[in-house]
């Protein structure tokens, strides 16, 4: 994203781009892991190796990261409590949360993903417009209250 700044001019832009895709890429991620999570499947971690980078790329991760990976889980969860406050019945509470965590919602985010970024900023670069590419993804950002929309709207309907 800095190469990006350099070569439009444009490092405001670049640099809330970055910030963008982050959320959007960290919103897909934990969104797929709350959706699996509800579907009973297991949380499974890759084995660690303890090796100097792991542990490096760890506590980047810890300091970068994590705090922004809780903040989206407990936005996510404060919101599907408060549709579900009133609701005593423990079969429409389950689905109600079941339709909150939408496999919609989760094939848009994952089209949304890295892979789909960089198909798209490489025809931005082949078209000789990488302005374009930054505001796509400012674009994409707009996407997620549309989606927590749709999830709320779902759970509610339950």
């Amino acid at each position: 994203f800095a190469a990006l700044g350099s070569v439009t001019g444009q490092y405001w832009l670049a640099l809330a781009a970055f910030c963008a895709l982050t959320l959007v890429l960290s919103v897909n991620f934990n969104l797929a892991k709350l959706y699996a999570v509800t579907r009973g499947e297991p949380a499974a971690s890759p084995a660690a190796s303890g090796a100097r980078i792991e542990r490096a790329l760890a506590g980047i991760y810890r300091v970068f990261y994590a705090p922004q990976d809780r903040l989206i889980r407990s936005i996510s969860a404060a919101r599907l409590a408060r549709i579900l406050r009133d609701e005593r019945n423990q079969d429409r509470r389950h689905a109600a949360s079941f339709a909150y965590h939408d496999p919609l919602v989760i094939t848009i985010l994952a089209n949304l993903g890295l892979s789909t970024q960089l198909v798209i900023l490489g025809i931005c670069l082949l078209l000789g417009v990488p302005v374009l590419y930054l505001w796509l993804v400012l674009g994409s950002l707009a996407l997620l209250p549309v989606l927590q929309l749709r999830r709320e709207w779902r759970a509610k309907r339950r």
